[in-house]
């Protein structure tokens, strides 16, 4: 999709974790489960000016909500209009910095 929206120049990924950050650093080896997988992340981020970042899940609360609703639809969720409620308040709060923090 980025590749698609040529506007995007600069891409900083957000990750809630601290392994998933080290494997895409090269810091430690992927498991060979996921090895396919892996390859084909590192295939589509050729070429892009990439960061990973750790965060921690506090500050990803907007990222793990919009995973949520992956599993929910079966198909790739694009939002051009008519946002989840709670979507565009978790981007509202991460727009003025403040984290969203769980209770319970």
């Amino acid at each position: 999709m980025c590749r698609q929206l040529i506007s995007i120049s600069k891409i900083q990924v957000n990750v809630d974790s601290k392994l998933v950050v080290d494997w895409f650093h090269n810091k430690c080896q992927v498991p060979w489960t996921l090895l396919h997988w892996w390859q084909k992340i590192r295939e589509l981020a050729e070429g892009l000016d990439l960061t990973v970042v750790h965060v921690y899940r506090e500050l990803n609360a907007l990222a793990d909500f919009m995973a949520s609703l992956g599993p929910e639809g079966n198909t790739d969720c694009l939002f051009l209009s008519d946002f989840p409620t709670r979507l565009e308040g978790l981007a509202r709060l991460d727009r003025i910095g403040i984290p969203y923090v769980r209770i319970g």
